[in-house]
């Protein structure tokens, strides 16, 4: 979102991608969206 800090970026992403990580297997689709969204994240 606007106005959020690099570090916020990355740190949502980082728990997001832990959340998505737990529930792999139940929506093929939504996790396939989730990784193209992923691997374009702000890099540190």
């Amino acid at each position: 979102p606007a106005g959020w800090s690099l570090q916020r970026s990355q740190t949502y992403f980082d728990w997001a991608k832990q959340v998505i990580d737990g529930i792999r297997g139940t929506h093929e689709i939504l996790e396939a969206l989730f990784d193209e969204v992923y691997e374009k994240r702000p890099k540190r």
